[in-house]
């Protein structure tokens, strides 16, 4: 009975150290375990901290890019507004310009106009003097004649014939008058053209 005891002792002693080991190798087993998910936790998490280090770096040199860019467009439309402002400016000194150049046409166009009512109205005139110049000279032929033929018809009767050589005379004056007159007034006319 105490072998058998003993035996039986030693038999769960055997047990006992068989758990004991199966234990340990259990718990070594999970260890590992522990240890390799751990390990691949950690792998992971730091493939993603590198992931997510480096989207945060390319964002931050995109963002970085993207406020140049900004600035460069944020300065060009700077320049742009400028060079607006300065075509603005000229658009409004040519229409002055334009608005001014109109006024002087016009006041040119009113000028010739004025300058050509005068020069017809100077020709008229000559023409007018030309005609009075040409009855003054038949008149003058007529008186001519008529003094002629006094002269042939009546011998004595100078004294009629001296005032009609007066009147002739004056007539000449009239005419001579009236002709440098005309010359005066076309030298006039070709100083205002």
């Amino acid at each position: 009975m105490i072998d058998e005891e003993v035996s039986q002792k030693e038999r769960s002693m055997q047990e006992l150290d068989q758990l004991k080991r199966e234990h340990e190798e259990t718990l070594r087993q999970i260890k590992e375990e522990a240890k390799k998910e751990i390990e691949s936790l950690q792998e992971k998490f730091d493939h993603e901290n590198r992931t997510l280090t480096d989207n945060a770096l390319k964002i931050k040199g995109e963002v970085s890019i993207a406020n140049k860019k900004l600035t460069q467009l944020e300065l060009e439309e700077a320049e742009l507004k400028d060079k607006q402002g300065e075509y603005e400016d000229n658009v409004a000194k040519l229409t002055e310009e334009k608005e001014k150049l109109k006024r002087e046409i016009e006041a040119q166009k009113k000028t010739m106009y004025e300058r050509d009512k005068i020069i017809g109205e100077k020709e008229r005139r000559i023409y007018e003097l030309k005609k009075r110049t040409q009855e003054l000279e038949k008149f003058k032929f007529v008186l001519d004649f008529k003094i002629k033929e006094l002269k042939r018809d009546i011998g004595p009767r100078e004294d009629e014939i001296n005032n009609m050589k007066k009147e002739t005379n004056e007539m000449d004056m009239v005419s001579q008058r009236e002709t440098l007159f005309m010359i005066l007034e076309l030298e006039k006319i070709e100083l205002h053209q």
